[in-house]
């Protein structure tokens, strides 16, 4: 396709991503696990054989905890943690973030999805635990899970992405990055994407060290150096959308791309540790 269509039928495409229900999109989550798939070891593999239904891999339930967000409107709170972008303390505990018990956040049940995946002999536990972690690590590299500006993690901030077409396309900050590793007219799946991506085991070394905490943290860095940069604080009318230029965007799918490598190598490093 050529480069000035794709741009005109992304911005088309882009007009009515107003929401973060799924966050890196589908495409994302699945990369994610299909990045993790190959880095394996055969231990977890061979559990992973026995806690997945017949025929099932990682890239078919990582969507499972958005599918099911419906049904469990209690368990919203469990794919993101609202860090405020001027918080100085250290950070070494997410408490004021993630209630009192300190789970109602993507960091507490991340935690405890791979402590109950670790040690739970129950088959329906051992699953649900397994989905929230292959999901959870996906959106924990999202930078917009993991901060906020006084607009909902970006979810009340409207940007206007401007390419080659006329105008350009509005869509709200949070969906942007839900959204930037669809830019491109010759990665137009998962396995094309994930294939694109592929880590060697020395990467994933490097890439899959970490706890979520840090990774939460790290992903908060990201959001106050790039996401938020040069935007006002706080809420922003559709009407007053700030315009984001070309390679301003493409630096930031650059970014969105090793995002997924790191939650790739990660998610693998924790089916390994909590499978062996």
């Amino acid at each position: 396709m050529h480069l000035y269509r794709f741009y005109q039928v992304a911005a088309l495409a882009w007009l009515s991503l107003t929401s973060s229900a799924q966050a890196w999109s589908d495409t994302g989550h699945q990369t994610v696990a299909l990045l993790a798939e190959p880095l394996l070891t055969d231990k977890a593999r061979a559990e992973l054989a026995v806690i997945l239904s017949d025929g099932e891999d990682l890239a078919q339930v990582a969507t499972w905890a958005d599918d099911i967000r419906g049904q469990r409107p209690s368990t919203a709170a469990y794919h993101y943690v609202d860090i405020p972008l001027g918080w100085t303390a250290p950070m070494t505990d997410l408490g004021p973030f993630c209630g009192k018990s300190g789970g109602r956040c993507i960091v507490g049940q991340l935690e405890r999805a791979i402590e109950q995946l670790r040690t739970s002999v129950a088959p329906d536990e051992r699953r649900e635990a397994m989905m929230w972690i292959v999901h959870l690590v996906g959106d924990i590299h999202q930078p917009l899970h993991c901060s906020t500006d006084g607009d909902r993690g970006g979810n009340e901030k409207w940007v206007r992405v401007t390419y080659k077409s006329p105008g350009g396309a509005k869509i709200k900050l949070h969906a942007l990055w839900d959204h930037l590793m669809r830019l491109s007219d010759s990665e137009n799946s998962a396995s094309e994407l994930a294939n694109s991506l592929r880590l060697t085991p020395k990467q994933a070394d490097t890439m899959g060290l970490g706890t979520p905490l840090s990774w939460s943290v790290e992903s908060w860095e990201l959001a106050r150096k790039l996401a938020y940069l040069h935007l006002p604080a706080g809420p922003i009318d559709d009407s007053d959308a700030i315009t984001i230029a070309p390679e301003d965007v493409a630096y930031l799918r650059k970014v969105a791309l090793t995002q997924l490598q790191r939650a790739g190598a990660r998610l693998a490093a924790l089916l390994n540790a909590a499978l062996r």
